[in-house]
């Protein structure tokens, strides 16, 4: 379950383009230790908390920035380009033959943290009569180790 959700934060948030955004490219340079919490619900209202499913999982994240792009380093040393206009986006498709929804929201909470929470809905109309409402959140805390 671990490499299915950091693999989906990993798609959400890593993207193969270039930014014009330095400042945000500079403030997330560094190693940073992180905490993510996955929660999931079926068929209930947008106020509603959604179910943590699994327990939090904690992971440290490595950022450079190197001949002007922002990477990812990984655990193996391989880099990837990270696309830091994708942090506050929303997008709409046809997925599962459904209407989905994904948004994504960074939020720097001083010069040492940062929250991002992705969510995703997926809402489906059965037979002209019943509908099939499931959303997911990936909200992941991150502090940097100094």
């Amino acid at each position: 379950m671990k490499n299915f959700i950091l693999s989906m934060v990993s798609l959400i948030l890593f993207g193969c383009g270039e930014s014009d955004n330095k400042v945000l490219k500079e403030y997330l340079v560094g190693d940073w230790q992180c905490t993510m919490i996955y929660s999931i619900g079926l068929n209930v209202s947008p106020e509603e908390e959604l179910k943590h499913t699994t327990e939090p999982e904690d992971f440290t994240i490595k950022f450079r920035i190197l001949d002007d792009k922002l990477y990812e380093i990984k655990n193996d040393g391989t880099k990837q380009a990270i696309d830091v206009n994708g942090f506050n986006s929303t997008v709409n498709e046809i997925c599962y033959e459904a209407n989905c929804t994904l948004k994504q929201y960074l939020e720097i909470k001083d010069d040492d943290s940062f929250n991002n929470i992705i969510t995703k809905r997926i809402k489906k109309l059965n037979n002209h009569t019943d509908t099939i409402d499931f959303r997911s959140k990936i909200e992941t805390v991150c502090n940097r180790i100094k």
